[in-house]
């Protein structure tokens, strides 16, 4: 079928009404938690509407232009499809549940000197917690907000917008984009030379393969992935650690994957647990550290989780260590605050006790969880 310009004109039309109606919906709250996020969805939309416009102009003044307009328009479609999905979507579903966390989340940021804009967070993730640092949005499941077992996973959100784009023209992050440019490029260099060394051996093909996939899985996500673990046990202390346990346990998936022949977005759990002890362990959190590998090696042997063959190929003890010391060292010179067990934050201690008590069998855990967070929620208020 051959795309008309009549067709075109109305089809961007369209478009542009249903921007506006998302935009009407983006303001219509007045809830101050929210205000962040009603800022970046209306931006998006008010630059799309003006694109779209632009190109509406462009087809009525050149007709034939429209092909090119028409990859405009898609183009524009796909961006009113993302901020309905993500951000509008938040600002229509809010809760009350959402204004008490994001009044926990923007104490976070305060405790630990959080270097950007602190993010809007939604109850409407369908799977775990996630964040689209384009809206600076983050986003957990309904009712997980009203846990404290759980929230130190918070921290590990916070840290992706400070590798993604805001977080790289940042001054104040100038070490932490360092480290985290360094330490790719030298798990890379080291997967390189893997490659080769199996090549100039005839090793077999299936291994060369392996390398090249680990280093792809490294270099575009698992790097990431590592540091926003380093920040977790940085900034939340053993908390951090205990709810990856509790995420592990919880969902009884195998710890020690290896990708053979497809990417994996995460690392193996037992590579992450590497690097969260290690940065405990080098932020004199040892005691707890130790308690929570007895648990997580406890575990394993209960599930009959065994390491492959290539398991430390793949991730290699000494990388581990590495970049959870890079890691560390970054956000203390970058001014993040990390975690004092003499001298916590509200938010931070409160998630310590909360674990403490959870393993304590003489307390009612249920009972002291519901009354420690009403208790929070009025000391961050």
């Amino acid at each position: 079928m051959v795309i008309t310009g009549a067709y075109l004109s109305s089809a961007i039309g369209h478009a542009i009404k249903r921007a506006r109606d998302l935009i009407e919906i983006a303001q219509s709250g007045n809830s101050i938690e929210l205000r962040g996020l009603q800022e970046k969805c209306s931006e998006e939309l008010n630059d799309v509407i003006l694109k779209l416009a632009s190109a509406l102009q462009a087809l009525e003044e050149s007709p034939e232009k429209v092909k090119t307009v028409a990859r405009i328009y898609q183009v524009m479609a796909k961006r009113i499809s993302d901020v309905e999905n993500f951000g509008v979507f938040s600002l229509k579903n809010t809760s009350q549940d959402d204004k008490e966390l994001n009044r926990l989340l923007n104490a976070i940021c305060g405790e630990i000197r959080y270097p950007l804009v602190p993010p809007t967070v939604s109850h409407t993730s369908q799977d775990y917690f996630e964040i689209a640092p384009k809206f600076n949005l983050m986003r957990i499941p309904l009712i997980e907000g009203r846990y404290l077992i759980q929230l130190a996973d918070l921290y590990h959100e916070l840290c992706h917008p400070l590798l993604a784009r805001d977080g790289i023209i940042n001054p104040r992050l100038n070490p932490l984009s360092a480290a985290f440019a360094s330490i790719k490029n030298k798990r890379g260099q080291e997967l390189d030379r893997a490659l080769l060394r199996g090549d100039r051996r005839r090793g077999s093909s299936s291994m060369v393969n392996r390398y090249a996939l680990w280093r792809k899985c490294w270099v575009e996500t698992w790097c990431e992935e590592f540091f926003c673990d380093a920040f977790g046990a940085f900034c939340a202390g053993p908390a951090y650690g205990w709810t990856n346990y509790h995420l592990c346990f919880r969902t009884g998936a195998a710890l020690y994957q290896v990708p053979e022949q497809i990417p994996r977005s995460h690392p193996a759990d037992d590579a992450r647990m590497s690097v969260i002890l290690t940065v405990l362990k080098e932020t004199g959190h040892a005691a707890e550290a130790s308690a929570i590998q007895k648990a997580w090696e406890d575990y394993a042997i209960s599930k009959g989780f065994t390491k492959p063959d290539t398991f430390d190929l793949c991730y290699p003890h000494a990388a581990l260590a590495e970049l959870a010391r890079t890691a560390r060292d970054a956000f203390a010179e970058c001014g993040v605050a990390g975690f004092s067990q003499s001298q916590p934050g509200a938010v931070a201690g409160a998630l310590q006790d909360a674990w403490h008590m959870f393993w304590n069998q003489n307390t009612n855990y249920e009972e002291w969880e519901s009354a420690a967070r009403e208790t929070l929620l009025k000391t961050v208020t």
